[in-house]
């Protein structure tokens, strides 16, 4: 009899090399929503007319541009990690989102001068490289502050050198400080 779980964990495709259940929670958010937006898009692409998942809709793929959504998906996460270049740096940011970022240093990484990285990283991802990566810091934040870590253990993770630091930035990309956002959570629990 063989064993069926070796069997399965063979054919796992990793991202970066590591096991599945060494991936950081970063990482699985990631992958799930690249298969979210892939199951979008496939879905887009074969369901009949009028029968567009609501998923689709809520990625800005419609009927018109569905049977291409497969050749060029619209500027996002999914057509992002599909571009070589752009793929290990937007892995990067996920996976580490503490680590101190610049246009610069994600430019270097990815190979490419500074204008032709941003000027490619906007085209393929829909929004500047530093806007994404604040964008997924203030994302993980918001999680953060859902499971109640504290102030400053948040500011570390997302690669604030203070909670003040943190505060402000959050405040100006989400519309309220990090205190009145985690009371509206738990009010509205």
């Amino acid at each position: 009899m063989t064993d069926t779980t070796s069997q399965h964990e063979s054919a796992v495709i990793d991202l970066d090399g590591t096991e599945p259940t060494a991936w950081s929670a970063a990482t699985w958010f990631a992958v799930l929503s690249m298969a979210a937006t892939s199951f979008a898009l496939v879905s887009a692409e074969f369901l009949p007319a009028g029968l567009l998942t609501p998923m689709a809709r809520d990625l800005g793929i419609s009927e018109g541009t569905a049977g291409a959504a497969s050749a060029k998906a619209p500027p996002g996460l999914l057509r992002g990690m599909a571009d070589p270049l752009l793929a290990p740096t937007l892995r990067r940011i996920h996976a580490d989102p503490g680590r101190s970022m610049t246009v610069e240093t994600l430019a270097q990484e990815a190979a490419m001068s500074r204008s032709t990285f941003f000027d490619r990283f906007r085209k393929e991802v829909g929004v500047a490289p530093m806007e994404y990566a604040t964008g997924w810091r203030m994302a993980l934040a918001k999680e953060y502050l859902r499971e109640d870590v504290a102030m400053a253990d948040i500011a570390q993770r997302v690669g604030y050198g203070s909670t003040s630091a943190f505060s402000v930035a959050f405040n100006r990309h989400v519309g309220m400080p990090p205190g009145a956002y985690s009371r509206a959570v738990a009010a509205a629990a």
